[in-house]
């Protein structure tokens, strides 16, 4: 075989490369009119395109219920917390051993009264009975005591009796008839 058959035996695929060379816009917008007319690719596309707006509205829409839950959740938990410490409050005032006090004398319009805190040995009358709170010191105990109708020296020397030697008066005043909510 000779240069010049080879030659002639190329020359129709090297026809074949330059014919379709300059054809390929032709074929490529050929195939893209027939997508377009028998696949309908832009129906499918605006299809398409619509679905992924579903999409994404329908993520915001579940980002804002799971805002408002969280939110709901927040406000629940502050409730909750309200009423846990609302409940502690209520304990802490109708506990008998923080609203007990020991008392002598009998309260009459326009008498005198002393109010007194002392502290105590945990396991010593009176800070081991109903009438005593806890003092926040390990083996220690509050007490309160009222005394009615006596002066004052007479209600410290009777406080000083009941609380006996080991115990520490920590708070000594006259008494209206009312305890505060800091002494409770």
């Amino acid at each position: 075989m000779t240069l010049a058959d080879m030659v002639f035996a190329l020359l129709p695929a090297i026809g074949l490369f330059f014919i379709v060379g300059l054809t390929a816009n032709w074929l490529e917008e050929a195939a893209q009119h027939y997508a377009r007319r028998e696949l309908k690719f832009d129906e499918e596309n605006e299809r398409l395109r619509a679905a992924y707006d579903a999409v994404n509205e329908r993520a915001l829409q579940i980002e804002a219920e799971q805002e408002k839950r969280a939110e709901r959740e927040r406000s629940l938990l502050q409730l909750q917390n309200e009423h846990a410490n609302a409940m502690a409050q209520e304990i802490k005032l109708t506990d008998p051993r923080n609203i007990t006090v020991f008392e002598h004398g009998i309260p009459t319009p326009n008498a005198v009264g002393y109010y007194a805190k002392a502290v105590g040995p945990a396991n010593a009358y009176p800070f081991d009975g109903k009438g005593s709170g806890t003092s926040g010191v390990h083996g220690r105990r509050y007490a309160r005591f009222i005394v009615w109708g006596t002066n004052q020296a007479n209600a410290d020397r009777l406080i000083k009796q009941w609380i006996g030697p080991q115990g520490q008066v920590l708070e000594f005043r006259p008494f209206t008839g009312k305890l505060k909510m800091t002494e409770i």
